[in-house]
């Protein structure tokens, strides 16, 4: 380290640089959410996205709080046992499937790649774990079955619009995440005289 007048006097006095001090797990959460948060403001991210981020971290820190009685962690001292016990404690203690505490975990070292970019670690403690992914069993409705849905009567209103907005799904291969912002002005008849979606997705960005 460069020595100079000012770290030899904060030396003696005891007086620790905040660039210098050692950050914890939450402080790099909470500068990735801010920075995420800025980016989903000028519609670079989504907002969807960043709640699944602050999920994952939430339970990071219930698992430090009933695993390792602590509610925070310096990053220096995490290490990769951490990434298997979080596991463990996802899949026993939540009843988490495989495909679910993947994506938590996936979410969490996300902070850790955040902390690397900034300084904060020479290396990311968590990369020796591999997130894995188990293609779920799929069971896709019949035609018949799609039709049968479309004719039913629903007693309550707010079922029938769930069901509107699946069948809609269905026949445009429309996400429902995309769905839920979709608006009347989103709609447009183009020059064959067919109605078409004009919008961005959500997650890919593209039109």
């Amino acid at each position: 380290k460069e020595i100079t007048g000012e770290t030899l006097k904060n030396a003696i006095l005891g007086i620790v640089n905040e660039e210098e001090r050692p950050k914890t797990f939450s402080e790099m959460a909470q500068l990735m959410n801010k920075e995420f948060s800025e980016k989903v403001k000028i519609k670079k991210r989504s907002q969807n996205t960043l709640n699944k981020h602050i999920i994952s971290q939430n339970f990071f820190f219930q698992y430090l709080k009933d695993e390792r009685k602590t509610d925070d962690i310096v990053l220096e001292k995490l290490n990769l046992s951490y990434c298997y016990d979080f596991e463990h404690y996802l899949s026993i203690k939540h009843k988490h499937s495989h495909n679910t505490f993947m994506k938590h975990i996936k979410n969490v070292k996300q902070v850790l790649i955040f902390a690397k970019k900034k300084c904060q670690l020479k290396q990311n403690p968590f990369d020796g774990f591999k997130c894995s992914y188990h293609e779920p069993k799929i069971v896709l409705l019949e035609q018949h079955e799609i039709d049968k849905l479309y004719s039913h009567n629903f007693a309550i209103k707010r079922l029938e619009q769930v069901r509107d907005c699946y069948i809609f799904c269905c026949y445009t291969a429309y996400a429902f995440t995309d769905l839920m912002s979709l608006t009347l002005d989103n709609i447009i008849m183009s020059l064959d005289k067919e109605l078409w979606i004009c919008k961005d997705r959500t997650k890919t960005d593209t039109a």
